[in-house]
């Protein structure tokens, strides 16, 4: 089999000492399928265009030329997407398949708010984040009500903390803000979620994304996609609980930074129930199954493979 090439999302990494970006992905993948794994380490904060040379630039010095299939997770599926298309001139020859795990091929809401919290109150010009926050409060009250039903469901031995609950009344406390006009608490939110000002997050807005691919282009390799959904009860990062409550106001289902639709691309191969880190390993859920099924798809479905 050809070799696989990782590619890490916004703020990511190849490895860093002995923490892996795709968690335990590398050693499991190349033990079971025998066929060489790489990490690839493009720049965190830098646009779809600029890590998208730089990872066709790894590509290309560590394989000499040959072909790889790409598991991109997050807007590492967009690097990898530009290098298929014609926007950057001669689509690239180094790309036997594609596959990407909540990737936002349409762009996230979040980034566009994200852009807007570099100044708070620009915060409050926006009719859809206004009109979503509603929502929002109503979507924190179901949140509650399926932790503590789950909860209560679960043997004694096997319930969590209740931790949830503070978690919550942070998440209302940003809300009812926003909600009086004082937008302050929610920027200090994505302030801390988004590294802010840098080249990649115009990116990652729904105009970004338009700008950066032509819809109608059909890639020239197999294409398959992966979303993910994550169920605030059992698999959500504490961390992720506001971004998942907006995104779902104002997109639908998600993992917490990518909803279910923009993550849909090419030939859809289904839902993850996981949240966005989840996907990469850093959650409840025993990842390398879905990694597993990617690899057999591609041994699959690619000619060559």
């Amino acid at each position: 089999m050809k070799p696989i090439v990782l590619a890490h999302g916004y703020l990511g990494f190849g490895n860093v000492g002995f923490v892996e970006y795709f968690n335990g992905v590398k050693q499991h993948l190349e033990k079971k399928w025998n066929t060489e794994v790489f990490a690839s380490t493009v720049g965190p904060k830098d646009s779809v265009a600029a890590r998208a040379a730089e990872l066709e630039a790894e590509i290309r010095g560590r394989f000499r030329g040959e072909s790889v299939h790409i598991i991109a997770h997050s807007m590492g599926g967009l690097d990898a997407r530009y290098l298929l298309s014609p926007k950057n001139g001669a689509p690239s020859d180094l790309v036997a398949s594609l596959t990407t795990i909540s990737t936002p091929h349409q762009g996230t809401f979040l980034a566009e708010i994200a852009m807007g919290a570099v100044e708070p109150s620009q915060l409050l010009r926006s009719e859809r984040l206004m009109r979503a926050i509603p929502r929002m409060v109503a979507g924190e009250e179901g949140m509650w009500q399926e932790f503590k039903s789950s909860f209560l469901r679960r043997p004694s031995f096997t319930r969590p903390r209740l931790d949830l609950s503070s978690v919550l009344q942070g998440v209302n406390s940003v809300l009812q803000s926003a909600q009086r006009g004082d937008p302050a608490p929610l920027a200090v939110y994505f302030r801390k979620l988004f590294a802010l000002k840098d080249e990649a997050l115009y990116d990652l807005t729904p105009r970004g994304c338009a700008e950066l691919f032509n819809d109608k282009f059909e890639p020239r390799v197999p294409c398959f996609s992966y979303a993910a959904s994550a169920i605030p009860s059992q698999n959500l990062s504490s961390s992720l609980s506001l971004s998942y409550l907006l995104l779902k106001a104002a997109e639908g289902e998600n993992d917490g930074l990518t909803s279910v639709a923009s993550a849909q691309w090419q030939t859809s191969m289904g839902t993850l129930s996981t949240d966005h880190i989840g996907a990469i390993g850093w959650g409840p859920t025993d990842h390398l199954t879905w990694y597993d099924q990617m690899v057999a798809n591609i041994q699959q479905r690619v000619r060559a493979a």
